[in-house]
């Protein structure tokens, strides 16, 4: 196995915590493009929330600009992600209070 494969340069520091929660709920492709996109411009950059606009995030994930809003606030509803408004910025942020997401967590097997 090639020893290069394990050195991973420039990488993203990603919370286990997050990524075991992330397991437990159902989300669609594109709301789970929105919530890694967000953990890259706020763990990425060492930073709580981050300045994202609809446009750019439409944009980058290549997806209309209306399902986008329409996700954005399904993943805001749902305690998922926050958004707070500065000076006409959206700065958006994963909720880390984990247990409070309302959002479709995935139900154990009965034989589990």
């Amino acid at each position: 196995m090639d020893n290069n494969f394990l050195k991973f340069d420039p990488y993203t520091k990603v919370p286990n915590d997050l990524i075991e929660t992330l397991l437990d709920y159902h989300f669609n492709s594109t709301e789970q493009r929105i919530i890694l996109f967000i953990i890259r411009m706020t763990c990425g950059w060492n930073r709580e929330k981050a300045p994202i606009s609809y446009v750019s995030l439409s944009r980058r994930l290549k997806v209309d600009l209306r399902y986008i809003k329409r996700l954005i606030k399904r993943l805001r509803d749902g305690r998922v992600i926050t958004i707070e408004k500065i000076n006409q910025r959206n700065y958006l942020s994963l909720n880390r209070d984990y247990k409070a997401w309302d959002c479709g967590k995935l139900q154990k097997p009965k034989y589990i």
